[in-house]
């Protein structure tokens, strides 16, 4: 007597349906996002009694405001890490290894800082064409 075959069709099936319903409800509230969005948009964009758009003064000021905190703490947390890397270091009794690795992460540490300097220095360049 032959073993008959299980058909999976209802699991598919399903599974399309699910997937469709996913679809249809993100395309749903992308479309309503979108139209909220265009429905907000002539307030935001209204001009001030200075001219600039709400939007763009706003928007240079929390831009300079963020790079204030971001000068601030950059230093400051380069500082620390370096400081753990080093007492880590000093630590190893003469593990050529440990050494090896605790030099690499404070090479990784001054690049990552050196990288958060310039990027905020390109972030206030294209800040200072918005006045």
């Amino acid at each position: 007597m032959k073993k008959m075959k299980k058909s999976n069709t209802g699991g598919k099936h399903q599974m399309n349906f699910i997937k469709k319903m996913i679809w249809n409800r993100t395309t749903y509230f992308t479309a309503l996002f979108l139209l909220l969005v265009i429905a907000v948009s002539p307030v935001a964009f209204a001009s001030t009694p200075g001219g600039d758009p709400v939007v763009v003064t706003g928007s240079k000021r929390l831009g300079q405001d963020f790079l204030k905190w971001v000068l601030i703490l950059v230093p400051i947390t380069a500082a620390s890490m370096m400081g753990y890397q080093a007492w880590m270091k000093g630590l190893a009794d003469g593990d050529e290894n440990a050494i090896a690795m605790r030099n690499k992460a404070m090479k990784r540490i001054l690049i990552s800082t050196i990288i958060a300097f310039s990027a905020v220095g390109i972030v206030q360049l294209v800040i200072s064409y918005y006045s």
